[in-house]
């Protein structure tokens, strides 16, 4: 409610909805409804973001403006920062179409945000509400059909590229090294064949300078990227290695990398497209630690004279535990490797991580470290607790495609917008954290032996929630769960009946 002392607060309208929503030192939320109260406009005004434009982070404020016509969803975005909204900002555009099953959005143009195409996302939905199936069967999945394959820029090194590159890869200043001290190593351009990301003609044309030295008595792992993937996404890595001295000492001579290493660079290094998602405890470390003991344990090279030295990339689940690996390892002495690993199927919804290592007490050199993401169907995934909560420690969601927030639990509106947090019938607001709506129930004279802020008057296990007014058993007649299980109960009777009748019919035969 309204909050006088701590300048926020919330200001309702003549329908008890809320109409404007005030967030200290976050900013404000207004609303729009019709005269049915329906909701027609939000309008999210943030008082300080930060965004990076042309390589400079500015703080500024951002007003962010939805529509909702029918299933028509647009959306605006007007910066503070004249500058950064000549950029970034951008009038009422089309985000989906929505449908009861689920959702069709445009493709864009980079550069020009010009329409390009339309694309179908598909809602898996659970069996909640089964008996008012058109109002709260809830979305735990998110399938697109959206053919995506987003191409990482390749770690050249090179001076005019290497800004770029830091915001991808984990690059250390002394560890590059120019191509001219490297005996022995022939000429080859900086690509793979793949083109680059920004494609540059004349860069990829020519001839690489610059190399990344590794050795196991320094550093021994370089260029880690890491990247948010979903099950069913494939990934093609490539690189090149060289070194041009053989490792005499043999086996004996190789400082063997420890788990610590592989997860210190993985929680601590640069990413492609990772975003945080909850806590990491000891157990889960320990967890990944033992299926990376034995994928570490399995790398030893053909010739005990060749460097222990691979790209390589391990896969972890959402509670970072490991869930997959591989690697490709370098030639013999004075080979140039082209390094192509491609089509590796993603196992789990988590996070891979690739690297470059070295564990011989040489120089090996790595170049052009590049990986290229093709996206599988899944796009999103969400459980929810009874109440509503997301479990976060196993959902997930890809990134670079428009999230979910329209049919979330019990196909209602999430906000999250200035960390509200709520989910949207409606005629009330409910905190899925502490499990009770925000407003006063409209028919509390109605139902004088309920909490006038009870959710689903705590019928949570086998109720859905009636547009915040009451609960509705997903066990009535009319629901389609428990008329299938009546159904399937009632013929298994009958089956039963009929044999026990037949069985009757021949006894009474068998004594006349």
């Amino acid at each position: 409610g309204n909050n006088l002392t701590s300048g926020g607060g919330i200001t309702y309208n003549h329908l008890n909805l809320p109409q404007a929503i005030a967030m200290t030192g976050k900013g404000t939320i207004t609303y729009t409804y019709d005269s049915a109260g329906s909701k027609l406009k939000k309008s999210v005004l943030e008082s300080a973001v930060m965004v990076r434009v042309n390589g400079t982070d500015v703080t500024t404020t951002m007003l962010t403006t939805t529509h909702y016509l029918g299933p028509f969803l647009y959306e605006s975005k007007v910066y503070g920062d004249a500058a950064v909204n000549d950029v970034l900002g951008y009038g009422p555009r089309l985000q989906f179409v929505s449908g009861p099953e689920g959702r069709t959005r445009p493709t864009r143009d980079v550069s020009t945000q010009a329409i390009t195409g339309w694309v179908d996302d598909y809602f898996i939905k659970d069996h909640l509400g089964l008996a008012c199936p058109e109002r709260s069967r809830g979305m735990r999945m998110v399938l697109t059909d959206e053919v995506k394959q987003d191409i990482y820029p390749a770690a050249t090194l090179e001076t005019a590229k290497l800004s770029i590159e830091k915001g991808f890869y984990d690059i250390i200043d002394a560890q590059i090294v120019n191509k001219t001290g490297v005996n022995g190593l022939t000429d080859y351009p900086n690509n793979n064949g793949i083109s680059n990301n920004p494609h540059d003609a004349t860069f990829e044309a020519t001839n690489s300078e610059k190399l990344y030295k590794l050795n196991g008595n320094g550093v021994k792992i370089g260029l880690s990227f890491k990247l948010r993937v979903m099950a069913g996404d494939k990934l093609d890595i490539f690189g090149k290695s060289y070194y041009n001295s053989a490792n005499t000492g043999g086996t004996s001579a190789n400082t063997n990398l420890v788990v610590s290493d592989i997860l210190i660079g993985f929680l601590g290094g640069t990413s492609g497209n990772i975003g945080g998602h909850g806590t990491v405890t000891s157990s889960q470390l320990e967890g990944g630690a033992t299926g990376l003991s034995s994928l570490l344990g399995t790398k030893d090279p053909a010739q005990s004279t060749d460097a222990k030295a691979y790209i390589n990339y391990i896969f972890f689940d959402e509670q970072l535990r490991y869930a997959g690996g591989g690697f490709s390892a370098v030639d013999a002495a004075g080979t140039l490797k082209q390094h192509n690993l491609t089509n590796i199927a993603v196992p789990k919804n988590g996070w891979v991580y690739i690297y470059c290592s070295n564990e011989s007490p040489i120089n090996v050199f790595f170049d052009n470290l590049q990986v290229m993401h093709n996206r599988g169907p899944v796009a999103e995934e969400t459980h929810y607790y009874p109440f509503g909560l997301t479990m976060a420690a196993i959902s997930s969601r890809t990134v670079g495609i428009l999230s979910n927030k329209e049919n979330t639990f019990q196909n209602q509106r999430f906000d999250d917008e200035l960390g509200l947090d709520w989910v949207q019938f409606k005629w009330r607001n409910h905190d899925p954290q502490i499990g009770r709506f925000i407003e006063i129930d409209p028919l509390s004279e109605e139902y004088v032996y309920n909490s006038t802020y009870a959710f689903s008057e705590n019928k949570v296990t086998a109720h859905i929630e009636l547009e915040g007014l009451e609960a509705l058993s997903a066990g009535k007649p009319g629901g389609y769960l428990m008329e299938g299980f009546r159904q399937m109960f009632q013929a298994a009777g009958n089956l039963f009946q009929f044999k026990a009748e037949v069985h009757f019919n021949r006894e009474v035969e068998l004594k006349t």
